[in-house]
């Protein structure tokens, strides 16, 4: 088998983080290799800058169409330091970003949009309830007593 990480079924989404690959080829890879009978496991990321429920949508439309593929996914895209998305956050701003109160960004911090990494995986989950190829990565990496008590 085989795992690839798609990241989205969104092209504004794939567009906004830079990815080199279209839905359109993520697609023709799928068909290829669900062809010569390769088992594939995908991977999913949630909350990415400019995640919106439409976009939401349509990741699980894709997934919709797939579902000889395992699909994984996180909720909430983790900020490591002196990456593209840390050098966004702190050119923007933290309004997204959960976990950790720390400048330096040692510590786990979540980005995630459009809503915080709990409630985005409660929406994502509803969103799959009908797919059983469908698994979350984690639940939610920010503790319950960090939700409301540790947002920037």
């Amino acid at each position: 088998g085989i795992i690839l990480t798609v990241d989205s079924g969104s092209p504004k989404i794939l567009r906004s983080i830079n990815r080199p690959f279209t839905i359109e080829s993520i697609e023709r890879c799928f068909i290829k290799l669900l062809d010569a009978k390769i088992s594939i496991q995908s991977t999913l990321l949630f909350g990415l800058p400019g995640e919106t429920p439409y976009t939401i949508k349509q990741t699980v439309d894709l997934v919709e169409q797939y579902k000889q593929i395992m699909f994984k996914y996180l909720c909430g895209v983790r900020v490591y330091p002196n990456t593209g998305l840390h050098k966004w956050v702190c050119e923007v701003g933290a309004d997204n970003v959960y976990g950790q109160d720390t400048s330096d960004f040692l510590d786990i911090r979540v980005y995630s949009e459009p809503f915080p990494p709990w409630e985005l995986a409660d929406y994502v989950a509803e969103a799959f309830c009908d797919l059983p190829n469908t698994h979350p990565e984690f639940s939610s990496i920010i503790q319950p007593k960090q939700r409301a008590s540790h947002r920037n």
